[in-house]
């Protein structure tokens, strides 16, 4: 008798989603990484239509609204192919930290003064995606809860923003600004600022 799920292999596959649930709620083996899986096909599907809406010409000879909607179709059935296969390897990330037992707390108790100083802050510079989604995700989850957004879509855009976190704006002490998503300070901004060259675009030129 084939398993109840072993992998949701279509962006479709309600029936798949729902035997998912049902696995999770029963806290059955298996059900935290397909969990992952999908959530990196969702990151997957989300960085695949930011893509491809950055190189849509408006007016073009073979735009129209059927044609995104089979392209979106075809992008997130590839996103579903990809987590399936390996992906960027963030499945395998997530579900190894959520699979491991949670830190014991420290007693409570006054902790000692300790001088800090920026030289002394470690700079925040992922290596790879899953390190990057990883560091980011426990900030994104309430942010997301707040303003109704995925947390998938939050962090596919600080990727496309800072290619994974490798081109993060740095203040001129070369500590990190995080500004992960290509804010430009207003005149209203009181905030700290950081001077640096762009290159825009309007109208393709």
């Amino acid at each position: 008798m084939k398993p109840e799920l072993d992998s949701i292999a279509s962006f479709a596959d309600l029936q798949g989603l729902a035997a998912l649930r049902r696995r999770a709620a029963r806290g059955e083996q298996g059900s935290l990484q397909e969990a992952a899986r999908q959530f990196e096909a969702l990151l997957l599907g989300q960085m695949l239509r930011q893509m491809r809406e950055a190189q849509k010409v408006e007016g073009g000879l073979f735009d129209s609204p059927a044609l995104d909607q089979y392209q979106q179709m075809m992008d997130q059935q590839l996103a579903q192919d990809l987590a399936r296969r390996g992906g960027i390897g963030l499945a395998r990330f997530i579900a190894r930290q959520l699979s491991e037992p949670p830190a014991p707390r420290s007693p409570s108790g006054p902790a000692p003064a300790q001088a800090v100083t920026a030289a002394a802050e470690p700079p925040w510079q992922p290596g790879d995606p899953a390190s990057f989604v990883g560091s980011l995700l426990p900030v994104v989850r309430p942010v997301a809860e707040r303003t109704g957004l995925a947390p998938s879509a939050i962090i596919a855009q600080a990727a496309l923003e800072t290619g994974w976190g490798r081109h993060v704006p740095r203040l001129p002490d070369g500590r990190s600004s995080f500004n992960l998503f290509g804010i430009k300070a207003g005149a209203d901004w009181t905030g700290g600022r950081v001077r640096l060259p762009t290159l825009e675009y309007r109208d393709g030129l």
